[in-house]
């Protein structure tokens, strides 16, 4: 069976961090799981894809970028091989902490959590890791930041730091290195733990970033499209329903309009809430339409009523004194 890691990864270089990886999972049966944050336009889903690349040769964008919980979910149902990458890219948009409560972001903390004995790569791409949820955020075990490409020499060089998750806060700790240092006094060689900030990664291919970018475009099309149809659909049936039930209501008055007419000429905004199930507006929107008259002649007829009963100081639906009631 083929390493799933690059020849040149297995001689000394900048790649150490790869290689201590890659033994952490195949030799000593250990997960690999890490947040990838930037802001946008940084090269988050490009650098994830640089560390997938390098540890799974054969990886592939259709197979390991998810872009939504529901995906991700559906990719761990495969039976895959150590160290298959699946990236969730702008994890944000679905897991934002906000949305914590939400089945699939429950079911997404469960299953990273339980994933661990398969020996996959799981990677989070989002710009800030405040914004996943706490139950996601402390499964991953590494924190990751772009810094900077190196182009001529086709490396981009990541911020790596071990991640742990204390009792209120997270805590990021710089990954060191033993490193042989020879001392001129003593003439020996002395093996010291060194603090090593900056990684350098074998660029991915442009063949896999091209195929991530229409992955990207045709997703965000469909969440587009999809969340917009949704709200109009619901906008649409919220007003349909207000308004036949207003509409309804209106018709049934019109006809025994002085049932929900109180004493004193008033609506009687209770009684047609509790008998349409209406808010108080609907209410008193329903009755007006009731009550409105149906042509110019009415409307002059019913202003002149009007002023008459208030000079009277009587109701003007009942014609009683108000003086009276």
């Amino acid at each position: 069976m083929t390493k799933p890691i690059p020849k040149s990864l297995d001689k000394e270089g900048p790649f150490w961090f790869l290689r201590h990886v890659h033994n952490n999972v195949m030799r000593k049966n250990k997960h690999f799981a890490l947040l990838m944050c930037g802001e946008s336009g940084g090269g988050k889903s490009w650098n994830s894809a640089a560390i997938a690349t390098a540890l799974y040769p054969k990886f592939n964008p259709q197979e390991s970028f998810a872009f939504s919980p529901l995906q991700f979910l559906e990719m761990t149902e495969v039976n895959h091989p150590k160290l298959f990458p699946m990236i969730i890219d702008d994890a944000g948009l679905s897991a934002f902490s906000g949305d914590a409560l939400t089945s699939q972001v429950k079911n997404l903390s469960k299953i990273a959590q339980s994933i661990r004995y398969k020996n996959w790569q799981i990677i989070f791409n989002l710009p800030n890791v405040d914004l996943l949820a706490k139950s996601v955020r402390i499964t991953n075990h590494y924190y990751t930041e772009p810094k900077w490409i190196d182009y001529k020499n086709k490396l981009t060089h990541i911020k790596f730091q071990r991640l742990k998750q204390g009792r209120d806060k997270l805590y990021y700790k710089n990954i060191k290195r033993l490193e042989k240092h020879h001392n001129n006094v003593t003439g020996y060689n002395h093996i010291t733990p060194t603090k090593i900030l900056d990684y350098a990664i074998p660029a991915p291919p442009k063949k896999i970033t091209d195929a991530y970018e229409i992955m990207k475009e045709n997703f965000m099309k469909r969440y587009r499209k999809e969340t917009a149809e949704t709200l109009r659909r619901a906008k649409q049936k919220e007003l349909g329903k207000d308004t036949n039930k207003t509409q309804d209501a209106a018709n049934y008055m019109r006809k025994q309009l002085a049932e929900f007419t109180t004493d004193r000429g008033g609506i009687d905004v209770p009684k047609i809430m509790a008998n349409f199930s209406l808010g108080q507006s609907a209410a008193r929107i329903a009755y007006n339409m009731a009550a409105m008259p149906r042509n110019e002649r009415d409307v002059i007829k019913g202003q002149r009523l009007m002023r008459n009963a208030k000079k009277k100081h009587v109701s003007w639906y009942t014609g009683e004194s108000l003086d009276k009631i």
